[in-house]
């Protein structure tokens, strides 16, 4: 597996795939571009460029989506505060 595909498996274990869609589909296309690119010399750096935006694009990705995940957790918390709140009243 190579590191772009490795940072794009990482990304979507997080669930950025649903919860950051756009950035996922960015991280794809440039690694699948930076894939076709590097396969001519002429083209090398802008196939390195290309992957590095890639694994951007994936690990922002991955980052709003653990964002995500995180607000939703504090509102279950949130939410189970309230009831031990009211219970002890």
């Amino acid at each position: 597996m190579s590191p772009g595909a490795a940072w794009l498996c990482k990304a979507e274990s997080s669930g950025a795939g649903q919860h950051a869609a756009l950035d996922m589909h960015r991280a794809r296309e440039g690694l699948d571009e930076a894939r076709e690119k590097a396969n001519d010399k002429r083209t090398y750096d802008s196939a390195r460029r290309l992957a590095e935006k890639s694994r951007a694009d994936a690990e922002l990705a991955e980052a709003k989506s653990r964002a995500v995940m995180a607000e939703g957790a504090a509102q279950e918390e949130g939410k189970t505060l309230d009831v031990l709140r009211s219970e002890t009243e």
